[in-house]
């Protein structure tokens, strides 16, 4: 990872989860989303929350991101359950070659 140890705490890994996310890489903010899903890193568990990141993510192009958002749509988990919303996300997932999207 360019030279740099990996963190060995929670708070130092989001932190640098969140200078990534900063920088705009889509993974790093998808992946800050998957960890608000499940309340991990210090992060309490939040649907919303994740919702938010994976939102950012998917606009910038993560396929993952975009595959959460098809599961949580299609299945309304946090938000209202709109079927139609959640396939044009996996359509794009899948697209990109996001297995589990196809």
């Amino acid at each position: 990872s360019c030279g740099k140890s990996m963190p060995d705490t929670d708070a130092s890994c989001l932190a640098m989860l969140r200078e990534h996310a900063e920088s705009g890489d889509a993974a790093a903010i998808g992946y800050i989303g998957v960890k608000c899903s499940f309340g991990a890193l210090g992060l309490r568990k939040n649907a919303l929350d994740a919702i938010e990141w994976w939102s950012i993510a998917a606009e910038l192009g993560d396929a993952d991101s975009q595959y959460e958002l098809g599961r949580v749509y299609y299945y309304g988990d946090g938000v209202k359950q709109d079927k139609a919303r959640a396939i044009r996300y996996w359509q794009k997932a899948a697209m990109q070659g996001q297995s589990d999207a196809r």
